[in-house]
């Protein structure tokens, strides 16, 4: 229960927020938590034919958040954090077969807009599918060019909230930013939380190249697109989806990559060029790391 002083509290505070931002007071909201578009975490050399490899990554990144949304505006949760796991067999030289798992907690995410609603539950995103690439060899090696590709669909939470200001603040009843005349706050109840499955497309074009002693291992550019991912999170219609799918989304990244003792790994930084004029901005930048092995299979001399 909210005692009347933390009610004004509340107020006070949500005023002095308001000054940075608010959101429209619409009789909806919905969101849903997304996972962040990414490159694909590979660095542009296959593993040796007849082997299995085994990687793990971890990716961060940033969201800009809209301070003034208007209705029919994006009103997103979006994983600034996540963790991959792929497992790829190279069926030929310089050709990787396999798939990938991707989760991100609920903790680990970022609004999009100002008055984005949370989701009780407070459930995680995760995705599963197959991933293929492959690359080919110049000057021994030296250089490579390659193509990766991945299709993971998605289990995605979501929420829808309703005007309500005789409900009881609780996780199911939430007082949120809204526009300066209602000092600040406006009060939704949880109308329904669930889980949708989207598939998101990422394919990679990836440049490889060795340093000149090749112990030290190689510098990797790639130019990737991902599927990107809106609402109308912020709306007087009665029904509507939750997400809703929204083109490709380019992204470039630069790396460096070196095998020690067995283990690969690697380290990158990208940008996905995105503007104020979509429906979710990323930050300059995000940073990816990867660590992984290769496991010769019991056929791979016969290669």
């Amino acid at each position: 229960m909210c005692l009347p002083g933390e009610r004004l509290l509340k107020l006070v505070m949500a005023g002095l927020l308001c000054a940075a931002g608010c959101a429209p007071a619409t009789t909806y909201r919905r969101t849903a938590l997304i996972p962040m578009a990414r490159p694909i975490t590979w660095d542009g050399r296959p593993a040796p034919t007849g082997s299995l490899r085994i990687e793990g990554a971890a990716e961060k990144t940033s969201v800009v958040r809209n301070l003034v949304p208007q209705v029919g505006d994006t009103a997103l949760n979006v994983s600034t954090t996540m963790l991959d796991a792929s497992a790829v067999m190279v069926i030929a030289r310089g050709l990787e077969l396999g798939a990938r798992y991707a989760y991100a907690s609920y903790a680990w995410s970022a609004e999009t807009a100002t008055g984005t609603m949370p989701l009780p539950s407070k459930k995680g995103v995760m995705g599963f599918g197959p991933e293929i690439r492959g690359a080919l060899g110049f000057d021994g090696d030296q250089l490579m060019l390659g193509l990766a590709g991945n299709v993971l669909d998605y289990r995605i939470p979501t929420a829808y909230w309703a005007l309500n200001g005789n409900c009881t603040p609780s996780p199911n009843c939430y007082d949120a930013l809204g526009p300066t005349g209602t000092f600040g706050l406006v009060r939704y109840a949880l109308q329904s939380e669930g889980q949708l499955n989207r598939v998101a497309l990422n394919l990679g074009f990836f440049a490889s190249e060795l340093l000149p002693n090749r112990k030290y291992g190689h510098l990797f550019a790639e130019l990737n697109i991902h599927s990107g991912f809106k609402n109308a999170g912020f709306t007087d219609q009665t029904t509507g989806p939750a997400l809703q799918d929204a083109g490709f989304i380019p992204i470039l990244g630069v790396g460096y990559g070196i095998e020690l003792g067995g283990v690969r790994s690697s380290i990158m930084v990208s940008h996905a060029f995105t503007s104020t004029d979509s429906p979710v901005q990323y930050g300059w930048s995000t940073l990816v790391i990867t660590a992984g092995g290769d496991i010769p299979l019991w056929h791979a001399a016969a290669n």
